[in-house]
């Protein structure tokens, strides 16, 4: 998977597992099933909770087929690139309405289906092209639906038209037709994608569970599971990003009224990449509760998390180096899953202390205090390796929730934190940063993170100033805590090598890759933001492009 490309990503479509070919049949589009053109029974969509199924039964007086037909339509064998041939099914939407608003949208629409229109040996090979349209109120909502033949890859593309005013409507104007249940300080646009991003986790995790219940991760060995795990959860990363959701998605009303939103997932499945409509999900089912073990106290309510952690002989004891404030109360960042049911597992013959989360869907997650403590920052592990069907923590699972958790913390692969961070052996980041003096003048810093060729588990951060012959090198571990929409979090604890003095700290990480036009190359490089903790690059550089390299 070095040098993964995004883009290219999207058309190795070549071998999807049965995952995104469920994806491709989603509302009942199938190779034989026609459009789903009809009218939706939600009257006021205006008025109406996302969270809420319930619709008023009332038929609009124009129903949706006397507004989108068939703009463009092809079936029958086609003919690519001489010999090879194919049966296609083209149906491409045209919404029948004179208003501004309408006339923009059947635009997009022909740009968009252009390269079934205007058939080219070079576009890609779409068997199938359908829509479907559903009318709430005033908002024609119409899903264009391109199914590929390259095992079930389908991409969507949404249009919405307020019908009464001409006006097409772009995301955000039609959540503001919504009536969203908001967090406090929370826009309705800030809880629909907080919301998204949990079902996209959720969908994710789905995923994961099936790869820990496969056999192939039973009998795998242990080293090899642990890093696919790890390639999981980059996926599972990368599908949160907020280049990946965010405003630009297709979003409509779907027949219940309900807005629906095709997001991509990454996956380790097949290609890669596939696309599931997913609903924001709205209705918490989390279970409030406190948990307390000596001076460690946890507070879970409506879905948000805090820790603090007194003073006493045994915190100090566990604490006593590091950026932990004791009584200070931290937030827990990383949450994506509502839990259900939560305890604090003791391990290592009870000197150590897990809390561990259980949520709905039979996984676990947990929190790190002792690495998240010394960081003095708090983020939640999302889900425990290899562990599946708890529905709660229970006498009789108590043993099997202790052994996970407990190779969970202890027992991982080397290689891990390597993994999550996209890097592979030889990998590291760079950068070099120019620092000016009040003196006029200015230097440039050399700085290096990454792993020792010899050995995984030893993470390095090096400086090096060339001019003044000047180098640092710390040595110590990098921990991987969990995810936000930012990447990977994680944090480390270095040793001057020399002096011994040390520093503590999370960062957050998130490889990417992209094509510079201007110098027309492949470029690979991570996105750096400190967290807490010693600042590696400096105070006024907590945000910093590294530059990936070798050495």
């Amino acid at each position: 998977m070095r040098g993964r490309k995004k883009t290219a990503a999207v058309f190795c479509m070549l071998g999807i597992s049965f995952l995104i070919c469920a994806c491709g049949k989603e509302n009942g589009i199938g190779k034989d099933g026609p459009a789903n053109v009809g009218t939706s029974e939600a009257e006021n969509v205006g008025g109406q909770d996302i969270s809420d199924t319930g619709t008023k039964k009332e038929k609009n007086a124009q129903g949706v087929e006397d507004l989108v037909r068939d703009g463009f339509a092809k079936e029958g064998e086609i003919t690519l690139e001489e010999e090879y041939t194919m049966e296609v099914d083209y149906h491409v939407p045209e919404i029948l309405l004179d208003s501004e608003g309408a006339k923009a949208i059947n635009e997009k629409i022909k740009e968009d289906c252009q390269d079934v229109i205007c058939l080219q040996d070079d576009d890609m090979p779409w068997w199938q092209v359908n829509y479907e349209a559903y009318l709430n109120g005033d908002i024609l909502s119409v899903l264009l639906i391109k199914s590929s033949v390259m095992d079930g890859y389908t991409e969507y593309y949404a249009y919405n038209l307020d019908i009464k005013k001409g006006k097409e409507l772009d995301q955000q104007e039609l959540i503001e037709t919504l009536s969203i249940a908001a967090g406090q300080g929370e826009s309705p646009t800030e809880a629909v994608l907080r919301s998204l991003k949990k079902a996209a986790a959720y969908q994710c995790d789905q995923d994961i569970r099936l790869f820990f219940e496969a056999e192939y991760f039973k009998t795998a060995d242990p080293d090899e599971s642990h890093n696919m795990y790890g390639q999981c959860l980059l996926m599972r990363m990368e599908t949160l990003q907020e280049d990946n959701i965010n405003l630009e998605l297709p979003m409509y009303l779907d027949e219940k009224g309900e807005l629906s939103v095709a997001v991509r997932i990454y996956s380790m499945s097949g290609g890669g990449i596939y696309y599931e409509i997913l609903k924001p999900l709205t209705t918490d089912t989390c279970v409030d509760c406190d948990l307390d073990f000596d001076e460690i106290y946890i507070t879970y309510r409506d879905g948000k998390m805090t820790v603090c952690i007194e003073e006493s002989d045994w915190t100090m004891s566990i604490f006593d180096q590091g950026n932990l404030e004791f009584g200070k109360e931290y937030e827990v960042h990383g949450i994506y899953k509502d839990y259900t049911d939560a305890a604090m597992i003791t391990v290592v013959k009870g000197r150590y202390v897990v809390p561990a989360f259980v949520s709905e869907d039979g996984l676990v997650s947990y929190l790190d205090v002792y690495q998240c403590g010394r960081a003095g920052y708090f983020c939640m592990t999302e889900p425990v390796y290899g562990l599946t069907g708890i529905n709660a923590i229970t006498e009789e699972n108590m043993d099997v929730v202790e052994d996970a958790l407990y190779n969970a913390v202890f027992e991982r692969n080397a290689e891990f934190s390597r993994t999550v961070m996209g890097l592979y052996e030889g990998d590291g980041l760079g950068t070099d940063i120019t620092y000016h003096t009040d003196a006029g003048t200015q230097y440039t810093e050399h700085y290096y993170l990454g792993y020792d060729m010899d050995d995984a588990r030893t993470f390095l951060y090096q400086d090096s100033n060339y001019d003044a012959d000047l180098y640092f090198c710390y040595e110590g571990s990098c921990t991987y805590l969990g995810m936000d929409e930012g990447g990977m979090i994680l944090s480390f604890e270095l040793y001057d090598t020399e002096t011994g003095e040390a520093m503590y700290g999370a960062f957050s990480e998130c490889r990417k890759d992209g094509f510079n036009e201007q110098t027309e190359e492949w470029e690979e490089w991570a996105d750096y933001i400190q967290l807490s903790g010693y600042d590696l690059f400096g105070p006024e550089h907590r945000n910093v492009r590294l530059d990936v390299s070798v050495g």
